[in-house]
């Protein structure tokens, strides 16, 4: 009896098979890798799908229904609180609203079409056969920033309204058939980088407003029917690149403030009636060509200006 159990304990001692290890490397241990590669023994925290199906993804469902990961993308409520919806508030601050038309107070009937308040920048409607006159409701559009009519058959003035688009850079009139004078309000557009009133019909002076515009780089006022002197105030415009006056009416003395315009490139005064002696001052800006002719100037000139700057003049008013 003694001896079977010696037997029995020595096939015991001599068993040395171990328990299988886990993921964690635990013999006989309970830790199990789940689907997202993370090895414990902690069922509770195992990973999930997320709505796009991929263990352990970020992807959700966002208010409108779409499963993705982009939080940037998410749906928003429109002005009826519906995610998604596609209704908009109208121009007179009306959820799913109807006011569109001019009519209903939401923007300005131009030729025949409406133009909205808020939105429109850029009104371009040169070569367009326009006729008649520039309706003043035009004035309503500040948001404006180009407006360009040049070359159609309009008539009448231009309406005083013009100097409510302060936000204006580009102002184009030319080539029509507008009359009157160009309205003292013009001197509101001191954002105005462009203006030519050129080819057109417009009597009564230059106001002395316009050297206002002090960002003004051209000014077109040629082939129209202006009178008077040229304003000293023109000095002002001291940005001015290109400055033509030809083909009017002008009267009295180049002013010498002309010489503070030290940046032009281009200088037309003439085929005007101006008179009284060149100034000196001309000598300053940078136009060495500028063109004086047909004009009434008396000698002596400058010396600084060419046969061909001097032109012919009418010296039959200049004494001896």
């Amino acid at each position: 009896m003694n001896r079977r159990l010696i037997i029995l304990l020595l096939i015991v001692g001599c068993d040395n098979s171990t328990e299988p290890e886990d993921c964690a490397g635990v013999a006989g241990g309970t830790s199990v890798e789940d689907k997202c590669g993370t090895c414990d023994n902690d069922a509770t925290n195992d990973c999930t799908q997320d709505c796009a199906d991929v263990w352990g993804g970020d992807s959700v469902i966002d208010d409108c229904g779409v499963c993705d990961n982009d939080g940037e993308n998410d749906c928003e409520k429109d002005c009826a609180g519906e995610w998604g919806g596609d209704t908009v508030i109208d121009c007179l601050g009306e959820c799913d609203g109807t006011a569109v038309y001019c009519s209903m107070g939401c923007g300005v009937l131009l030729w025949g079409e409406c133009y909205t308040i808020e939105t429109t920048t850029s009104l371009d409607l040169s070569s367009s056969g326009l006729t008649g006159e520039i309706p003043s409701e035009i004035g309503q559009l500040t948001n404006l920033t180009y407006l360009g009519l040049e070359t159609n058959q309009l008539t009448g003035e231009i309406p005083p309204e013009i100097g409510n688009l302060t936000n204006l850079i580009w102002f184009v009139f030319s080539s029509n058939q507008l009359t009157g004078e160009i309205p003292v309000e013009i001197g509101n557009l001191t954002n105005l980088t462009y203006l030519s009133l050129g080819y057109n019909q417009l009597t009564g002076e230059i106001p002395i407003e316009i050297g206002n515009l002090m960002n003004l780089t051209y000014l077109n006022l040629l082939f129209n029917q202006l009178s008077g002197e040229i304003p000293p105030e023109i000095g002002n415009l001291t940005n001015l690149t290109y400055l033509y006056l030809f083909e009017n009416q002008l009267t009295g003395e180049i002013p010498p403030e002309i010489g503070n315009l030290t940046n032009l490139t281009g200088l037309n005064l003439s085929s005007n009636q101006l008179t009284g002696e060149i100034p000196s001052e001309i000598c300053n800006i940078g136009d060495s060509t500028p063109e004086l002719g047909n004009n009434q100037l008396c000698p002596p000139y400058t010396d600084c200006l060419s046969g061909s700057s001097i032109g012919y003049q009418n010296t039959s008013n200049c004494g001896d």
